[in-house]
């Protein structure tokens, strides 16, 4: 990340071409000030001012340790805007992933380092992505940025866990991908830069600090195109897959199974599960799957187990069964599709009842989810492992409900002995010609 940018100077004539210009009220004195950052311009008043929003040159503007310093070459960070960009469909809807690999270099001009910055962490990305794109889903190192993922006026920002900081800390490493995925089939993931118009790069701020100071460095710059290196990029789609309560907006929960319904010809036990809404689940911007739409869930069911029907809040449902595509147990997946549920829909419960028959020589009552620890036969049923998928494609929150305790195992009535059969009638004779 290595930009030509001028030192900010501490006067009126250079506000202007700093990015900063002054506004006078009727009486002629600064009301406030508008501050070009990211080729967008951000009104501020004073003394309150996001800390990496204040140019670490303009020391009438600092409060106490609030100043960052922005020199991106007193920074060993470098941002490599790579090539090809990758366009997915998923369902009926198209997403264009860019990428962008950060490294740490040798590179870091100390004599101009008043921070300490060429020693610095990073703690939060910066990227101007164009405020006409809607940010979807952003990772780093593969990892979902969960930290602080938020996408508004000032462009998009990402916050950097300790793990994946130290995937490009060091200087002999390759670096970490960082992967920024936008809504639409588009071309290009930033506006020119206001630092330097070159379309297809990005301008970047990479926040952090030292160990006296955690606001101290924010250097800016322009990624550097990568096109001449050789990428490939990952192939298929990582969704959300967390079930962490800040992340999804559902609660599952297995509530009970039935003592055994004897039928005519059939034993049947019914197991019970209930989706709730879940309160917890508050945040919408990028990588939040708050506002999801449920629009199937998947059951792991064990192998060999006879599902007839399922209902949901008493109606009944059409449902199908594939094998199950993790491990090789021989388990069975049942989904259930076509649902529409989001956050609101689930407020008042959804109870989802599955069906499943009992063979007249079984000697337990089948395991539906997973085998119990304490072993079948004896009151006790295994907790049930769902996966909830989104409409949009983005959003695949999992997990796993308790055990529960249910009925213990009674053997099947004797069959009554079959009636009698009354004789069929006689046959007509046939007609007369």
């Amino acid at each position: 990340m290595r930009t030509n940018s001028a030192l900010l100077l501490i006067c009126s004539l250079c506000l202007a071409a700093s990015g900063l210009a002054s506004v006078e009220s009727a009486g002629g004195e600064t009301a406030q000030l508008i501050l070009n950052r990211f080729g967008r311009a951000l009104q501020w008043a004073e003394p309150k001012v996001d800390e990496y929003l204040i140019p670490s040159e303009l020391p009438h503007l600092c409060n106490g340790d609030d100043c960052c310093q922005e020199d991106d070459y007193a920074s060993p960070y470098r941002v490599v805007m790579m090539a090809p960009r990758k366009t997915d469909t998923l369902g009926n809807r198209t997403y264009t992933t860019f990428y962008m690999n950060l490294t740490k270099e040798a590179t870091c001009y100390s004599k101009i380092d008043k921070a300490g910055c060429c020693n610095a962490n990073v703690s939060t990305i910066w990227i101007d992505v164009d405020p006409r794109l809607k940010v979807k889903f952003a990772t780093l190192n593969s990892q979902p940025a969960a930290i602080q993922a938020v996408q508004d006026s000032n462009g998009f920002r990402m916050g950097v866990s300790p793990d994946q900081y130290q995937a490009f800390s060091s200087s002999s490493g390759t670096g970490a991908l960082l992967s920024v995925t936008v809504e639409g089939d588009v071309t290009q993931l930033c506006p020119s830069p206001d630092i330097g118009p070159i379309k297809g790069l990005c301008d970047v701020i990479l926040e952090g600090g030292t160990a006296s100071d955690a606001g101290a460095c924010c250097p800016r710059g322009l990624s550097v195109n990568g096109s001449s290196i050789s990428f490939t990029p990952p192939s298929g789609f990582q969704c959300m897959a967390s079930s962490a309560p800040t992340v999804s907006p559902f609660n599952i929960q297995q509530l009970d199974v039935s003592a055994i319904i004897n039928g005519v010809n059939s034993r049947f036990v019914n197991y019970t599960l209930k989706v709730t809404s879940n309160s917890q689940c508050s945040n919408t911007g990028p990588n939040s799957c708050c506002g999801m739409e449920m629009s199937y869930m998947t059951l792991k069911v064990m192998p060999d187990t006879d599902v007839t029907t399922v209902t949901v809040n008493d109606v009944q449902r059409t449902f199908s069964m594939a094998p199950f595509n993790q491990g090789n147990d021989g388990s069975m997946s049942l989904l259930l599709d076509n649902l529409g549920w989001d956050k609101d829909a689930a407020i008042n419960g959804k109870t989802i009842v599955l069906t499943v028959r009992v063979p007249y020589e079984a000697n337990s009552i089948p395991q539906l989810f997973s085998m119990p620890s304490q072993g079948a036969n004896n009151g006790k049923y295994g907790a049930a492992s769902y996966f909830l998928h989104s409409d949009d494609g983005f959003c695949c929150p999992s997990g796993s409900t308790l055990a529960v305790d249910g009925p213990v195992f009674a053997p099947a009535p004797p069959i009554s002995p079959t009636t009698a059969v009354p004789p069929p009638p006689p046959t007509r004779p046939p007609p007369l010609l």
